[in-house]
């Protein structure tokens, strides 16, 4: 494993392929991520990409290592893995608000979505039916926020 590395991409494409997610980026480098560790718990790159509601086009800052194996040809290749996202940086020039989603999305509207994809996420463990776990989702996100005052059990029944 090579020493921890830092980079700001804009991702062009995402694929995944069983348990790996692997980007394109604009500046023509490839990268890619394990969904889940071999214990099976979500990998902390996994969790920020969720979390981040990353996707074509959006500019990140990583942190990666490089590997380096064997490819399908017989060559070998070097593989760069990242290990974690953030909001990219502020260069000299730039402004915060340089980046769409930057613009567009408010602390509390990113707070209120992670509570509503955590509710998701139980409510699927539950085998729960997707149109009622949606719904009810929403309905928890908003009390977990106190975006609305709401009787627990309406969302129960």
């Amino acid at each position: 494993m090579g020493d921890l590395q830092q980079a700001t991409i804009t991702i062009e494409s995402v694929t995944s392929k069983d348990n790996r997610v692997s980007i394109k980026t604009k500046e023509g480098s490839s990268y890619s991520f394990f969904k889940t560790k071999q214990d099976g718990s979500e990998t902390v790159a996994s969790k920020q990409f969720t979390d981040m509601g990353l996707t074509d086009g959006t500019k990140v800052d990583i942190a990666y290592d490089t590997t380096t194996g064997p490819n399908r040809s017989g060559g070998i290749t070097t593989y760069k893995n990242i290990k974690s996202f953030r909001e990219p940086s502020v260069q000299v020039g730039e402004t915060k608000n340089s980046t769409p989603k930057e613009v567009t999305r408010k602390p509390n509207e990113i707070a209120w979505g992670m509570c509503k994809h955590a509710f998701l996420v139980e409510a699927y463990k539950k085998d729960k039916p997707l149109t009622q776990a949606l719904d009810e989702a929403e309905k928890w996100a908003d009390a977990s926020m106190k975006q609305k005052e709401i009787n627990v059990s309406e969302i129960l029944s």
